[in-house]
């Protein structure tokens, strides 16, 4: 009386653990990062530009 091979589901990736995933991640924080750089950088320009105007 035997079972035979029991075989196990193949182990799904959990969502951000394939390396896939992670640089995706990480590219995607770069670009925010860089945007927010940016953003920061015109506004400092804006800034500065109304005080030496004044």
């Amino acid at each position: 009386m035997s079972l035979g091979s029991v075989r196990k589901p193949p182990k799904k990736a959990v969502y951000g653990t394939t390396e896939h995933d992670v640089e995706k991640r990480r590219n995607r924080i770069y670009i925010i990062c860089a945007l927010v750089l940016i953003v920061c950088g015109i506004l400092d320009v804006i800034f500065l530009k109304g005080i030496l105007g004044l």
